[in-house]
This record gives structure tokens, C-alpha cells and sequence, in this order.
């Protein structure tokens, strides 16, 4: 085996499956770099990286990569893997970076054993052009069964459909925000998309948007902060993906890569907080002037007490530290019940009204909804197109 790969692609292509490949909760036997090296006419070269939940294989620009392959090597399907430590081959190529007298512009991969590679790297002097040449053997790791089936999974012929990116961005932008990593709390680590929904909870408030992706593969399933922050990072990078939905994997095609993603389908009843929103009381607020209020309040680690006062036309929020009125710009029957005083944490407002101020309706909308002896505020805007359900305990006056 003789692999001569272009330098700068391949550490744009290590970079994402580095990614992967160094998940914090894989074991550390699972991270590690799989070059998959295949017969052909030509032969072919991709990079696949795998954890728990994805499995990533990304495709060498032919023209970037040499390949020369013995029979002996392969195993009975004409492929060649190579198995290397994600951290110590991305540290080892990282070290070329930021070079001064020298670029590099290849480097070549060769067995220096059967379990041993030896990774040569050509430099040229940037004024003479002169040659030189380093080394560096790393082991060539034996794969697990478990990661030879994820390495394995083959692309679907059937079920393949074209999404626009933005359709999954505008969930993935507005709402990751709102998750948390899985070892904190394991029921606000994910997105459930539903029929019609896409559903984020926070431990102290729940935020449901229009599902905008518009279609059955993004139906009846929940996917991990893990995999949407790798979706919108990595996979959601061009206009337009190729999906299809398989029976344990959501696969995404790119023109460069394809990638396996686990789903589940067990999600959470949210008819509830449907059932929740009523618009019987309600008022309106600047939403920028209310963002900017929040983060003064924010100066002090201190509950916020959020006071609606009809008669007044204002709204007080106000800690130990710091008090500022916002005046109701519309309200809709909150003479009905008087003023109302509930204490919640500035961090849960702020995180509630979600998305950019700049691609947002300007105007804030809050809803008092009253279930007997439950209380929910309400935030959201005149889109429609999402709302965030906060849990208060309530002071009335009439």
C-alpha cells in the first residue's frame, strides 16, 4: 500500500471527522481515524470517523490522492482498512501548520509492518524548493466488530429525498440554544420532531416551533444535541441535502460525504402544552427593548420578579440590584385579572424568546394562561410559528 494525499485537503477533511471520532462519550478505543482504501478503476480513498450515534465518511477529491494497493492487502470485498488515534495523527499534521521556511504539500502513508504505518512528510524550502523529509510511524489500530459494522452501512438506493438546508437550520439555530449536553439532564438533550412540531424542553420551560422541515423523515423522531449541533455544523453547509430514512438512521448525502445518524422514536406526549396555549390574556412588548432590560438584569445573579400592571400600561422587572419599566405597547383583557407578579431567572427569559432579534418579529407577545391552580406564561410572537411555555407561581391582584 502507497497512499500520497494532498496535505491541505487532508487536514480539512480530519478536521470534521476528528470531530466525531474525539465525542465525549466515546470510549477511547473508539477514537480513532479509518482510511478506507478501495479496489477500483480508479482505486478510492474516504475518511470515515464513527461514535455512538454517527457515522461519518467523507470522499478524497481524486485528484488529490494516489493510490496503489496489493492484493494481498485487501480483504475478500477488495478493501483496505487503516485504523489510526483521531487525536495523535490530527497533532501530528497540525504541526506543519504555520511553517516559515518551509510548506508542505504531501504526505504518503506506507506500511512499515503489517500493524505499523509509516506517514512520510515532504517539505520544500519556500526559497530554494529544496526537499526534506520527516517521519512518523504510527500503529494501525484492529477494529472492532461493532465499528466494522457502522464502517460498512452502504448507501440507500431507495427513499432519497431533497431538503433545503434552511428548513432544518431555522430548528437547529433557534433551538439548540435551548438544549443541554445528555450527562446533565437526558430528557432536555434532545429535538423530538413531531407531526406537525418540533418540540425543545428545558428544565424550566418547554419550546414548541412549527415543523418547518416538511417532510416524513423528519416525523415521529427525536435526535440528540449531539447530532443536530454535527448537523448544523458539518452537514448543512450547502443549499440543499439528500436524506432518506432507514431503519435505525436518518442518512444525509452531500456532494462530499454520506453520513449514518441513530434516531429514536420514543418521544414525549406534548399535546399538553398544545392544549396549554390559550390567548384569552395577553399583552405586547418591544422585543429588542425587553432583550436589552433582560441583560442588565442579568449583571446580577438574582431572580427576576416580572410584574404586569394593566392600569399602569407598563410591565416592572425588577431584582435586588435593579428595576426598570417597559411600557405594554397592546394588551387584550388583562383588565380582567388585575396585576399579576411572578419570579423567574433571567437566563430562562432570555432563552425563551428565541432566535435573532435581527430575523424575528420585533413585537413580543405574552400570554397568561391559567389551568385551575396551574399558571403558564407564554411567550411568542405574531409569526406563529413557535411559543415557549414557562411554569410560574403567581401573585394576582383583581
Amino acid at each position: 500500500m502507497k497512499f500520497n494525499c494532498n496535505y491541505i485537503e487532508l487536514l480539512e477533511i480530519l478536521i470534521p471527522s476528528s470531530g466525531v471520532a474525539e465525542d465525549s462519550l466515546s470510549n477511547e478505543d473508539m477514537k480513532n481515524i479509518i482510511f478506507k482504501l478501495e479496489r477500483g478503476t480508479p482505486n478510492k480513498a474516504s475518511v470515515i470517523s464513527v461514535n455512538q450515534l454517527i457515522t461519518f465518511k467523507q470522499f478524497l477529491s481524486m485528484e488529490t490522492y494516489s493510490l496503489e494497493l496489493e492484493d494481498e492487502e485487501l480483504d475478500d470485498e477488495g478493501v483496505l482498512y487503516l485504523q489510526i488515534k483521531s487525536k495523535e495523527l490530527l497533532n501530528f499534521l497540525n504541526a506543519y501548520k504555520g511553517l516559515r521556511r518551509t510548506k508542505v504539500e504531501e504526505v504518503c502513508f506506507k506500511f512499515n509492518s503489517r500493524n505499523n504505518i509509516l506517514c512520510t512528510v515532504l517539505e520544500k524550502d519556500i526559497d530554494s524548493e529544496a526537499v526534506h523529509t520527516s517521519r512518523y510511524v504510527f500503529e494501525n489500530l484492529p477494529m472492532k466488530s461493532t465499528v466494522k459494522k457502522s464502517v460498512s452501512l452502504n448507501a440507500p438506493t431507495e427513499g432519497l429525498n431533497t431538503i433545503e438546508s434552511k428548513n432544518i437550520l431555522v430548528h437547529t439555530r433557534n433551538m439548540l440554544p435551548i438544549l443541554q449536553s445528555s450527562s446533565q439532564t437526558p430528557t432536555s438533550s434532545n429535538l423530538l420532531f413531531g407531526e406537525d412540531h418540533v418540540v425543545a424542553i428545558h428544565p424550566s420551560f418547554v419550546t414548541i416551533m412549527s415543523n418547518l422541515v416538511n417532510n416524513d423523515i423528519f416525523r415521529g423522531i427525536k435526535l440528540s444535541q449531539r447530532v443536530l449541533v454535527f448537523i448544523d455544523k458539518t452537514l448543512c453547509t450547502e443549499d440543499v441535502v439528500t436524506v432518506a430514512r432507514l431503519r435505525e438512521h436518518i442518512y444525509f448525502q452531500t456532494l462530499t460525504s454520506e453520513t449514518f445518524i441513530k434516531y429514536d422514536t420514543k418521544l414525549m406526549e406534548y399535546k399538553y402544552y398544545l392544549d396549554m396555549f390559550k390567548k384569552d390574556h395577553a399583552l405586547v412588548l418591544d422585543r429588542i427593548y425587553l432583550k436589552d432590560v433582560l441583560r442588565r438584569l442579568s449583571l446580577a445573579n438574582d431572580t427576576i420578579e416580572f410584574t404586569i400592571m394593566p392600569e399602569e400600561g407598563v410591565v416592572r422587572l425588577s431584582n435586588s440590584k435593579f428595576d426598570q419599566e417597559i411600557p405594554i405597547i397592546k394588551d387584550k383583557a388583562l383588565a380582567e385579572i388585575g396585576k399579576i407578579q411572578f419570579r423567574v431567572m433571567p437566563e430562562v427569559l432570555t432563552k425563551a424568546i428565541i432566535g435573532s432579534d435581527d430575523e424575528f418579529s420585533g413585537n413580543s407577545f405574552v400570554y397568561y394562561c391559567a389551568d385551575g391552580r396551574n399558571v403558564s406564561i407564554i411567550f411568542a410572537d405574531d409569526s406563529g410559528s413557535w411559543f415557549s411555555i414557562i411554569r410560574v407561581k403567581v401573585k394576582t391582584e383583581v
